[in-house]
């Protein structure tokens, strides 16, 4: 996935098509509660797209969006009772913004020579054996925003679980009983930690939610109750505001992030990890009134589960999307950030279904990573990932050429506008010979 030149499903505001001065975006207000705010919108960035929960089959989908605005407090997601000026005059954000204001329109790329001479918006290629591209007519039928739980627990305070891979892989060390080959390493400078530093300090994120950290490595997940305790106070997980290094470094419960740097060792426990973190984090006795969202950082398993033991990745998948609360179904959401690792690790490369399907199945997202430096280089991934702690907008599409397509992988490219009160902004989902300027969307059929 590509943020600014180097993250995929990126949507940025053409300049030619701000409209307004330069200065108007930063002075967006946010005073007063969410419901009062006067926002405009700078980004439009797309997340993931899944099959639309009930649906049997792939002719329905939904398409994750944040709809952001650059304000003095950081970047914001619009939300459904804020306030957007529409003819000069302000109306919420859910009655001013519908499916209607968006375009799907077919991207440069695809050849009418390559589709099916039909009328389309889309093309989709195959990414695990590409044969050619087929045309889809993607139909808007509706939007809506969603809330991590469902609405019925939109008031309740949110528990944030970072669950992160230190396995050896990323620093180049798939085998502790080897060498570290920084040529092998998907992450050798640790710049995942940095940005999840970066993010648990995103003003988006309220003071009121609670953080958990966990860790996997060398066959087994870390629970610490120093870190995975939920708690309000963030420098359990980040260094504080000011504070040096050696400050950072000397006091150890300040700061769990940084007991990860260089510390990678092993293989990776996936499916262990995300078991027992359901049971002793997100489901335990102390949280069960917490509203839960799990952020899983991984540069992929090996050719299976390391641990060798417990659930797979598939049935802790339906752990998490099974979740209920207060007798009502309330599926634990899961946001997967997924590190592509290295040519010469050996490791299987591109985007994996089954990460893919953990994502869907719990009303999460899928976001791909092709390279490490994506972390910190990143203007965007920080604040989209920051806004989807709190929701999505879910934009519905239907298609009926979608069953025309045999199961597999695919990769969708096409152009997505967004136009409210004169102001545009333009998608391109698109490939280039550089791979890591595709920014086409993936889904699996």
């Amino acid at each position: 996935m590509h943020i600014s030149s180097d993250w995929r499903m990126i949507i940025v505001l053409a300049a030619a098509g701000c409209g307004g001065d330069g200065g108007a975006n930063g002075d967006a207000g946010v005073s007063g509660d969410a419901g009062q705010r006067l926002m405009y919108f700078d980004a439009l960035l797309a997340s993931g797209l899944c099959r639309a929960p009930g649906s049997t089959d792939d002719s329905q989908l939904d398409l994750s969006l944040q709809i952001l605005s650059d304000t003095r407090e950081g970047t914001l997601s619009l939300l459904p009772g804020d306030t957007v000026l529409v003819d000069g005059m302000p109306r919420p954000v859910e009655e001013a913004l519908s499916d209607g204001n968006f375009e799907f329109d077919v991207a440069p790329e695809c050849s009418l020579g390559e589709v099916d001479p039909a009328v389309f918006n889309t093309c989709a290629e195959r990414a695990d054996a590409p044969d050619g591209q087929h045309g889809l007519a993607l139909i808007r039928s509706g939007l809506r925003y969603e809330v991590p739980g469902g609405d019925a627990r939109r008031g309740d305070d949110r528990l944030v679980v970072l669950l992160l891979d230190n396995s050896g892989s990323l620093k180049g060390q798939p085998d502790p009983t080897q060498s570290v080959d920084p040529s092998k390493a998907s992450d050798p400078r640790d710049e995942r930690l940095t940005f999840f530093k970066n993010l648990v300090r995103q003003p988006s994120i309220p003071l009121d939610t609670y953080f958990s950290l966990v860790w996997f490595d060398q066959r087994q997940p870390h629970i610490a109750a120093e870190f995975a305790t939920p708690t309000r106070n963030r420098d359990v997980l980040v260094c504080p505001a000011g504070a040096d290094g050696a400050t950072c470094r000397l006091d150890a419960a300040l700061d769990g992030l940084s007991q990860l740097e260089r510390g990678e060792i092993g293989s990776t426990p996936l499916g262990d990890a995300l078991d027992q973190t359901y049971t002793i984090v997100v489901n335990g006795t102390a949280t069960k009134d917490l509203n839960p969202v799990v952020i899983l950082f991984t540069d992929g398993t090996e050719d299976a589960d390391s641990s060798g033991f417990g659930k797979t990745l598939a049935q802790v998948t339906q752990t998490y999307a099974n979740h209920t609360h207060g007798g009502q179904a309330a599926p634990v959401p899961v946001i997967v950030v997924h590190l592509q690792p290295t040519v010469s690790s050996g490791f299987a490369r591109g985007r994996d279904p089954e990460l893919y399907a953990l994502a869907c199945a719990t009303g999460g997202d899928y976001i791909f990573i092709e390279r490490a430096e994506e972390f910190t280089t990143s203007d965007t991934l920080v604040p989209l990932v920051a806004n989807r702690i709190a929701g999505a907008w879910k934009l519905r599409v239907g298609s009926t050429d979608t069953l025309r397509l045999a199961p597999g992988q695919y990769l969708l490219s096409s152009e997505l506008s967004l136009t409210l009160d004169g102001r545009r902004a333009t998608a391109a989902l698109t490939s280039n010979d550089d791979e890591t300027e595709d920014t086409r969307l993936f889904f699996v059929r």
